[in-house]
């Protein structure tokens, strides 16, 4: 088959893109080439951006013109034979008639070859493998790392040191009685303490008991 310049210029203009906004699911964006990774979701396009097939080029001298564009339009570039014949009912049509036209997907079949896809797909799942490895290779680069920054803590933790008002230097981790209510630690080169809170005594004359924060009755 000998193709015209203009429907040369829709066949070129048909991509996989296309393909998918078509025969997908629900799928309403999508990429323009379907066989990279976007970085960002500004790069995919609305369906209705994708080009499209513009079927009029294949339709010539219908019988209802007011359907020119339409598969069911198209004569004989895509049939072997076309007859004038009107019938009052379908089963009245010889079985050849009944015949479907070419449908879309053998269209679609005929500008994407078996192989092409094929060869696409394969790079896809090439690609995919690659994907997977540069993310091992990552977390085991970040699992490698956090242990390496943990020992580095553990060993600035050693040389850090609290000082306390008398002058009386703590080190990392060690813990101490600043009074009987109050206990401090040492963590990092700071000092925290923590107040231990007492009950108000329900007698008219609490005792402060040696070695013991709160008052007793």
């Amino acid at each position: 088959m000998v193709f015209s310049p203009d429907q040369l210029v829709q066949l070129k203009q048909f991509s996989l893109a296309r393909v998918i906004c078509d025969s997908g699911d629900d799928v309403t964006h999508v990429q323009r080439d379907v066989f990279t990774m976007v970085k960002s979701r500004d790069e995919y396009l609305p369906c209705r951006n994708i080009p499209q097939i513009d079927l009029k080029m294949w339709s010539d001298c219908c019988m209802d013109c007011g359907k020119a564009g339409d598969f069911r339009s198209i004569t004989n570039h895509f049939r072997r034979r076309r007859d004038s014949t009107r019938f009052s009912y379908q089963s009245d049509k010889p079985e050849s008639e009944n015949k479907t036209v070419t449908s879309l997907g053998d269209f679609r079949s005929s500008v994407y070859s078996k192989h092409e896809v094929d060869t696409q797909m394969q790079e896809m799942k090439l690609r995919m493998r690659e994907m997977e490895t540069l993310v091992d290779d990552m977390e085991h680069a970040m699992k490698k790392m956090k242990k390496n920054m943990a020992t580095m803590m553990s060993h600035a933790a050693k040389e850090m040191f609290c000082m306390e008002d008398s002058g009386e230097k703590r080190m990392h981790g060690d813990k101490w009685s600043r009074d009987d209510c109050t206990v401090c630690r040492c963590k990092m080169g700071k000092t925290r303490c923590k107040t231990v809170p007492c009950p108000t005594p329900n007698c008219p004359f609490p005792k402060k008991m040696p070695g013991q924060c709160c008052m007793v009755c």
